[in-house]
């Protein structure tokens, strides 16, 4: 067994796949901080808004003076075409991976999937050698090394691809997804109502394409048949069914290259690279079976990381069977696309205990126009925005403010029901998602 590992995570595999790869993914998110700078997002989503919806447990994350934000937009440019040209690809990459985690946890109304799945790529690019071919890096190396790389080091990208995409199924095997709901009402956003065939050819052929897509990409005989998939599937995405992903779609189409054979990568870019294309006579050969104390703690860390992709997803069992509905481990789990909500009614009032006049509260005034859309999609955001409201009531002279909420949704195209008991007092909650949630109605079919 031990042999068998060894092999698996230390025999030598070109790096050509992993460095091509490495230029797609700093592309893209150089196109990812293009966007950035473009909307001024420092000031749009971190220093403009009057409030920040925390992610528990991280509340320390606070927006830095809004001159320092856009100088750390330009900076994480700067380290995504690093990453692209493959110069100090490690350091690069690990500079992005803390700016950009940054940018991603300081409002929870900013979360998306394929932000989460940037953070962690980029987290992978500082601890393997990506610049090994086509870079900088490499053609102003005196002495070249060598173009081979550990397998374990494409190997993990090719597990993250393949568990966004299966764990993505999985999410799916749902009632919530299988009912057919949410693709209904992503196509009638698109004006294709009552179309029975479309609704059921998306929702479980969705499932299916999820579920199936990784084997297909990883068995060589499928692969070229699923690469057209992704490519008709994301494309869908996003030019026909939504209009929030951003970039994500292509990221995954880029995505596809890690499970290109990598000597046969070589040999099709040598002519555009001029890098030595593989050959047999190459390669080297098979690592000595000796577990050196590097082996040992990349092996460790690797298993540390594979578990804890593999188990985190799935902490939502522990405490709820719907976190869109409850907002428990909803994110961080790949549970992409998985509510939508119509609001029908939302109105928030304060009221000064005991025996104060309650008045509506104009709860718009402190929110941007992101957080505004995003209020109803997870409950603990109407918690924290009741304790900033009485704050703010505090400061304006009352001595024991206590906001209420009546707020009707329409959850998955069910009717509108009520998403807050109305005689809950919201200042007084918690919003660490493991205490009872008392003030939350429950989901009625």
């Amino acid at each position: 067994m031990n042999g068998r590992i060894h092999a698996l995570l230390f025999s030598p595999l070109h790096a050509s796949t992993l460095s091509l790869f490495r230029i797609l993914f700093g592309a893209a998110m150089a196109y990812q901080c293009l966007y950035y700078v473009r909307i001024d997002y420092a000031f749009q989503f971190m220093a403009g808004p009057e409030i920040l919806f925390s992610y528990p447990y991280f509340e320390f994350v606070q927006p830095l003076p809004v001159a320092v934000l856009r100088a750390l937009q330009w900076m994480m440019l700067i380290a995504a075409l690093l990453i692209t040209l493959g110069w100090r690809t490690r350091w690069a990459s690990g500079f992005f991976f803390l700016s950009f985690s940054y940018f991603t946890l300081i409002d929870k109304t900013l979360f998306n999937n394929h932000l989460y799945l940037f953070m962690l790529l980029a987290l992978l690019f500082t601890f393997v050698d990506a610049d090994r071919c086509y870079s900088l890096t490499n053609r102003f190396r005196k002495k070249k090394p060598s173009p081979y790389i550990e397998a374990w080091q494409l190997y993990l990208f090719r597990f993250m691809v393949f568990l966004v995409y299966f764990y993505g199924g999985v999410m799916k095997l749902d009632r919530e997804w299988l009912s057919g709901n949410i693709a209904e009402a992503a196509l009638a956003a698109k004006g294709l109502e009552d179309a029975p065939f479309f609704t059921a050819f998306f929702t479980y052929g969705g499932v299916l394409y999820d579920l199936l897509i990784g084997f297909f990409l990883l068995y060589k005989p499928t692969r070229f048949i699923a690469v057209l998939f992704v490519l008709f599937f994301n494309l869908t995405n996003h030019f026909y069914l939504f209009d929030d992903i951003g970039v994500f779609p292509f990221a995954m189409i880029a995505c596809t290259v890690v499970f290109f054979e990598p000597e046969r990568t070589a040999n099709a870019l040598n002519k555009v690279f001029g890098n030595t294309p593989a050959t047999k006579k190459q390669k080297p050969q098979p690592p000595a079976l000796a577990w050196s104390t590097r082996k040992q703690v990349t092996a460790v860390g690797i298993g540390v990381f594979v578990a804890f992709q593999l188990i985190f997803p799935f902490r939502y069992l522990l405490f709820t069977s719907n976190p869109e509905w409850s907002g428990i481990a909803s994110r961080f789990a790949w549970r992409m696309k998985m509510q939508t909500r119509t609001v029908e009614k939302f109105e928030m009032t304060v009221q000064d205990l005991p025996d104060g006049e309650p008045f509506q509260v104009d709860y718009k005034a402190f929110l941007s126009v992101n957080q505004h859309k995003q209020l109803v999609m997870d409950p603990y955001n109407i918690i924290q925005l009741a304790q900033y409201i009485a704050e703010e009531a505090k400061d304006r002279g009352m001595r024991q403010p206590s906001v209420r909420a009546d707020i009707n949704v329409s959850y998955n195209l069910r009717p509108a029901q009520r998403m807050i008991l109305p005689e809950a007092l919201l200042e007084q909650q918690s919003i660490y998602r493991f205490t009872p949630q008392g003030w939350l109605r429950k989901l009625e079919d």
